[in-house]
């Protein structure tokens, strides 16, 4: 089994954040969940059982890499670079994870998004 570390970086949405750090671990299985985010979400993050890892909001992409950066220590094999928001199939990583000897970036060329607002569409990108 491969040790999976999912990084967030997160910013409000604490409900919906909630919801995708217990996805990850119970339905994706993923080794590790770690949150970059301000004092707002640390109690969300670490209750759902994620890592916390403080960083301000700006610039984005060092508030990335210092969640990127924690998942290094955790000795993962693989990280998925997963928003607040955003959920995989319960199947996703059992197709890509075997790949991870063989490739040193894997994604998806398209995927589906649930628009949740007073109506939900299905949205294929």
């Amino acid at each position: 089994m491969y040790n999976i570390v999912a990084v967030i970086a997160c910013h409000g949405r604490l409900p919906l954040l909630e919801l995708t750090i217990h996805r990850l671990i119970n339905k994706n299985h993923v080794k590790h969940v770690v949150c970059v985010g301000g004092p707002d979400e640390r109690e969300t993050c670490e209750q759902a059982g994620a890592i916390f890892v403080e960083h301000e909001n700006y610039p984005l992409g060092k508030k990335w890499n210092a969640g990127f950066e924690k998942a290094k220590t955790l000795g993962c094999d693989g990280a998925l670079f997963v928003g607040s928001s955003d959920w995989l199939s319960d199947n996703w990583l059992s197709h890509m994870v075997p790949l991870l000897g063989e490739y040193d970036l894997i994604g998806k060329a398209d995927f589906y998004l649930l628009d949740i607002g007073e109506t939900r569409r299905a949205c294929h990108c």
